[in-house]
């Protein structure tokens, strides 16, 4: 009679007559065993976590592989394994048939990212044998924020300029502008840090809110010291937002401060230059 194999990451399945019985690996020293419910026509009720199945014999696929990876994130990683795609990029040695198949990542505790290598156990006669290695491209994606139009350095940015699509995230330079940090940063007025062109995608350090002053802005500086408390208007020499020090320069004293943005127009004195 044809046996018919399973194969899945991390664990081992192996057909009796009835049941299934698996052998969970987690990564470490520990293995864990269960029992599932009876075979149904090639299929197993939910939960079981079957991977793909083949005739015995055959030789393990790329794609074998490349489904048992998928499985192993699903039980390993499922907050995130929606949004990962896998690629097998390159069998190394002789990947032979087998009744079973594990999938050993080097790093376990952490999701893949980009190109990574893993273990191959091969199942022969009841026993584990290495079987090679298998060299994967595991893409991320996430639904990331582009812009509708464009908006020039310090312009500002509405709902009506932001738009999300899936976007690969594996390789992507900066923290990705994600709905929910827009819905959060939208509680404020947003500025574009640099200028956006239509079409690109966002990242969260493209975005600002508004200064609380600006180059060339007037604000009033307050001096407080060994009791005496003086008010002078001086002019930024630079941008800042709350709690940012920057300089300011006065044309009455001819002088250069330091000095701590505490609200909008206004900040404290905190040094002469």
């Amino acid at each position: 009679m044809k046996q018919t194999v399973y194969i899945i990451a991390f664990l081992t399945i192996l057909v009796p007559n009835s049941g299934v019985a698996f052998d969970s690996f987690d990564g470490a020293s520990s293995m864990q065993v269960f029992e599932s419910g009876a075979r149904i026509e090639g299929q197993h009720q939910a939960g079981d976590r079957i991977g793909r199945v083949h005739a015995a014999g055959d030789e393990i696929s790329s794609e074998d592989v490349r489904v048992a990876v998928e499985t192993l994130f699903e039980e390993r990683f499922p907050e995130v394994s929606d949004r990962l795609a896998v690629r097998v990029v390159r069998l190394g040695n002789s990947v032979e048939s087998a009744s079973g198949l594990r999938v050993r990542l080097n790093h376990s505790d952490s999701v893949p990212r980009g190109h990574t290598q893993v273990r191959l156990m091969a199942l022969n006669e009841d026993a584990w044998s290495e079987a090679g290695w298998a060299l994967l491209y595991v893409a991320h994606f996430d639904s990331v924020g582009m812009a509708l139009s464009d908006v020039p350095q310090g312009g500002a940015v509405t709902e009506e300029d932001v738009t999300f699509a899936w976007v690969e995230t594996t390789k992507f330079r900066g923290e990705p502008l994600l709905p929910d940090d827009f819905r959060v940063m939208r509680s404020d007025d947003l500025f574009a840090h640099r200028p956006l062109r239509s079409g690109e995608t966002i990242r969260m350090s493209d975005l600002r809110p508004a200064y609380l002053a600006d180059t060339g802005q007037s604000i009033t500086m307050t001096y407080s010291r060994n009791g005496i408390e003086l008010k002078l208007t001086c002019q930024a020499r630079e941008p800042g937002f709350r709690g940012d020090v920057i300089r300011a320069y006065s044309s009455d004293t001819k002088s250069t401060y330091k000095v701590v943005l505490t609200g909008p127009g206004s900040a404290i004195w905190k040094s002469t230059l």
